[in-house]
Order: structure tokens, then C-alpha cells, then sequence
């Protein structure tokens, strides 16, 4: 593997993933069953940015149901950073 495609993981406030979701993505989203999934388990499964585009591969629905729980006001779920990452 080159340098050029090592993978790595960043943390990124949840503001500056909202504006990544691909627009052409064609999967349909259970929002409210990914939320509850989240309070059940918590968050166990990053999304995937493809570097080049810097728009997900993977991971909409988990972003988009972690966006509805912060404007509704919900505790983010365990495996999630808060605070100085927001």
C-alpha cells in the first residue's frame, strides 16, 4: 500500500459531516430505527470519506440520524465525542 492510500481515522465535528453526504447516494434511510439502534447500542461503525471527492461512501444514515438527535436535543450516544470535537 502507498502512502497515497493509507486510510486513518479523523475526528470530525458533526457540523463539517453534514455537508459531505453524497448527493447521488440511493439508499433509503429508517432514521428513527438507526436512532434507536444508537440508544440501544451506541455508535459502533464509522462513515467512510473517500478522500478524493471528500464526500461519504458510507455512513449517511448514521450521520444524518446523529444530526436529528442533536437538533432535537438528545444526549449523543455512547461512542461519540462531545465537546471540544463539536
Amino acid at each position: 500500500m502507498s502512502e497515497s492510500d493509507d486510510r486513518r481515522i479523523e475526528y470530525i465535528p458533526l457540523s463539517g459531516l453534514i455537508d459531505r453526504l453524497h448527493p447521488d447516494n440511493p439508499k433509503d434511510h429508517n432514521i428513527g430505527a438507526i436512532i434507536e439502534s444508537y440508544k440501544a447500542h451506541g455508535y459502533v461503525a464509522s462513515g467512510v470519506i473517500d478522500k478524493r471527492t471528500g464526500l461519504f461512501l458510507a455512513g449517511h444514515g448514521r450521520t444524518i440520524a446523529l444530526n436529528m438527535m442533536r437538533k432535537q436535543g438528545m444526549d449523543a450516544p455512547d461512542g461519540i465525542i462531545t465537546g471540544a470535537c463539536q
